[in-house]
């Protein structure tokens, strides 16, 4: 049983999936896919990373598609930012600010580290517009498209993290800005709707008739 109010979240939302023949279809194909490695991996892992034991599994797959799903459609934009280097641990605070202090212009980041919480493991900021990718809107997938985004800020999770912890930042209309272990890149995520509207019977009828493939929207 899953030890976290999120995880407990969408443990109850893919259990109620799974009784539906069709989702449980897709959810086990997106299952399959995570397993074999065939999405892309810079952005499997920018959505989520296990740590070192933990088998991806059917809550992972059912919140990846989710996320997934609000990507391809334009309901979160994506902006990536080159950094050159993966973080270090949670407690090596000093070198990764080192390395989060090389970002150019405008983006700033500070790492607080420790266990993060509702607060994340620090800040990412940009003092100005940025241009957001939009990977398509509910009714014209891959209609891509670049978005402005006025100045702001995210939350910053570093390294591993759970699927359902990216579904929760998310759902929650935060801002998350995620640099996975061994990663040159983080990658900004933009909620552009509330997610949160309805959230019972959008997620199956996203399973039933939606749900893309890993990287679908990539």
């Amino acid at each position: 049983m899953p030890t976290t109010d999120h995880g407990r979240v969408i443990r109850d939302l893919c259990t109620k999936a799974m009784r539906d023949p069709e989702s449980a279809a897709r959810v086990a194909a997106v299952l399959d896919e995570l397993r074999n490695g065939r999405g892309p991996r810079p952005y499997v892992d920018a959505v989520f990373q296990n740590w070192e034991g933990k088998a991806t599994d059917y809550d992972d797959a059912f919140a990846f598609g989710c996320i997934d799903y609000w990507v391809a459609t334009g309901r979160v934009l994506v902006h990536t930012v080159h950094i050159g280097h993966g973080p270090f641990g949670d407690h090596e605070q000093g070198q990764n600010n080192t390395i989060l202090a090389t970002l150019p212009a405008p983006y700033q980041a500070e790492f607080r580290g420790g266990k993060g919480g509702r607060a994340g493991d620090g800040r990412f900021v940009w003092t100005a517009p940025i241009m957001a990718h939009r990977h398509g809107t509910p009714n014209t997938p891959n209609d891509h498209a670049e978005i402005e985004v006025e100045a702001g800020s995210a939350i910053l999770e570093v390294g591993t993290t759970a699927a359902s912890r990216t579904y929760d930042w998310l759902f929650n209309e935060h801002r998350l800005a995620r640099w996975p272990y061994g990663s040159e890149w983080i990658t900004l995520f933009i909620p552009t709707v509330q997610l949160s509207l309805d959230k019972t019977d959008a997620m199956e009828r996203w399973l039933s008739r939606n749900l893309p493939s890993p990287g679908g929207s990539r």
